[in-house]
């Protein structure tokens, strides 16, 4: 519900009405999710990607907002879904901070506007800070973590080959 409700209003605020409901429907049944959620049944993996399109609405707002009142919410929310996808899985959470960031330097390069650009920044390092308390033990206590025991997933038998695929 985060997520898809996320989604929608990215569509929303970026196409319109109908493409919110796109963005809805793409977000809750994209291959990822429902791997996620149905073969590895990783709750906090699902959680993460639940704030990403929020992240990006709230990156969106500011750059589109005019009040300066209203852009301290936004970088707000901003820090709310950096702070949520930290604490709920580290990994997403290296795809979310660039992909933000790149997202916000892509719409500075639109915009030219560098104090949307700032509180862009100003809201990911908040969030960044807001689970600190999480994220540095984890980060600060990696040699008592076993983490050789970590095996990474070949994904070559999930797809079709390409002569079955074109056969």
């Amino acid at each position: 519900v985060i997520g898809a409700t996320g989604a929608y209003r990215l569509g929303q605020v970026l196409l319109g009405v109908w493409a919110g409901a796109v963005a809805t429907v793409a977000f809750i049944y994209a291959p990822n999710q429902l791997f996620t959620l149905f073969v590895q049944g990783n709750a906090p993996q699902l959680l993460a990607w639940s704030f990403l399109p929020w992240a990006l609405w709230a990156t969106v707002q500011i750059f589109r907002a005019a009040v300066a009142r209203r852009l301290w919410g936004y970088a707000l929310t901003l820090a709310l879904a950096v702070s949520g996808t930290l604490i709920s899985h580290n990994v997403v959470s290296l795809i979310l901070a660039p992909t933000v960031a790149t997202f916000g330097v892509t719409l500075w390069l639109a915009t030219r506007s560098h104090r949307a650009l700032l509180l862009t920044a100003a809201g990911g390092t908040l969030g960044a800070l807001m689970s600190a308390w999480f994220a540095l033990p984890a980060l600060l206590e990696t040699q008592y973590a076993s983490t050789d025991a970590i095996v990474a997933s070949d994904y070559h038998g999930r797809f079709v080959p390409l002569a079955e695929l074109l056969a």
